[in-house]
């Protein structure tokens, strides 16, 4: 609005001459609590051009003034060259989805320091149960929400395909306070090698969306040149592993880990037999390694994650490394996310 009476919009939205078709909402950030207002003008300009953007504004008037009680209209600038805008920053507001719609943290004051995770931190964050021969269900996993329906996961963590022996508990730290959803579909990468942690990467597809209101998917990387992470510091989050004797894991936060090459990675655990008849090629592309000697205390599939601009980004998640009791000088491996961008949308859209 620039007047009581005037709005200011963009020509490719409107048929100027068929104004009664259009009406207007105003007074209220709920629009379906906001009055209604009918338009009796639409103004283009003559110069504008449907699809080229060029002189895209309109003027609609209304058939009323608006009288909503605290009504100011926006000013408008005074004059022509105004104030120079390179490089300030402004503000847009607008109806619509979030500009950033993942990797948003409800506790947006996280204090980067290791410790319990707090509820609302990591909303992504699922927990994977699997059923037992006794018919009852035991946590196996940790995941990551990348969407309202799919989860990304290690393959490892399905020796079986079946889906009826899996279910998801998300929506709270406490899992025993956390909702349940069924799982409907697992896609395991079709070059998963079994006990090599090669493309160990899988995306389960829930029964249902889920029906969190506070609830946001974490951002996938944009492209396989995200960022480079040798020498980042980054940050994991998952249950602490059962086998350590806790009758109800908590989710802990580990931050500040850095990111190494592969090949220092390689270079480490070079001196393990175990890792040369694992690994003869090493740790590949599919890979990452982080100098951590605490991811040994949570469960495969927590996420390694890096904040950008206060989003949180997965670029990886835990797949391999050494158990709690061996020695703390081997890095944790992860499987690297952004070497897998083609394959995750391929398969969630189907």
């Amino acid at each position: 609005m620039i007047s009581s009476k005037h709005i200011l919009s963009i020509a490719q939205c409107f048929d100027h001459k068929n104004y009664s078709q259009y009406k207007a909402k105003i007074g209220h950030v709920d629009e379906r609590l906001a009055p209604e207002y009918n338009i009796i003008r639409i103004v283009l300009p003559d110069s504008y051009v449907l699809g080229q953007f060029h002189d895209d504004l309109a003027i609609l008037t209304l058939a009323r003034n608006v009288d909503t009680e605290n009504f100011n209209p926006i000013c408008l600038p005074p004059k022509q060259g105004f104030v120079n805008l390179t490089g300030q920053y402004a503000v847009v507001v607008g109806w619509g989805p979030l500009v950033s719609p993942c990797g948003l943290s409800l506790k947006l004051n996280n204090s980067l320091e290791n410790g319990t995770d707090r509820q609302g931190s990591w909303p992504w964050m699922v927990a994977i149960d699997m059923r037992n021969r006794q018919g009852e269900f035991y946590p196996l996993c940790s995941g990551s929400m990348i969407s309202m329906k799919h989860a990304l996961v290690p393959a490892h963590c399905f020796p079986r395909r079946d889906p009826t022996l899996y279910k998801a508990r998300i929506g709270n730290v406490d899992l025993r306070l956390a909702q349940e959803y069924n799982i409907t579909r697992i896609v395991v990468h079709d070059e998963y090698v079994r006990n090599r942690f090669r493309n160990d990467i899988a995306i389960l597809t829930l029964e249902k969306d889920l029906e969190s209101k506070d609830f946001y998917p974490i951002c996938l990387p944009p492209s396989r040149e995200f960022v480079n992470l040798e020498g980042q510091n980054n940050a994991v989050v998952g249950w602490e592993l059962l086998s350590l004797g806790y009758e109800h894991p908590e989710l802990k936060e580990y931050f500040g880990l850095e990111v190494i090459a592969n090949s220092r990675c390689n270079a480490m655990y070079s001196r393990m037999i175990a890792f040369r008849r694992q690994f003869p090629r090493g740790v590949g592309d599919g890979m990452i390694c982080t100098a951590s000697t605490q991811i040994c205390l949570v469960e495969s599939g927590s996420p390694l994650m890096y904040q950008v601009e206060g989003a949180w980004y997965i670029v990886g998640f835990v797949s391999f490394g050494t158990s709690c009791t061996v020695s703390s000088d081997f890095p944790s491996g992860f499987t690297k996310v952004s070497e897998y961008l083609n394959w995750i949308e391929e398969n969630i859209k189907s």
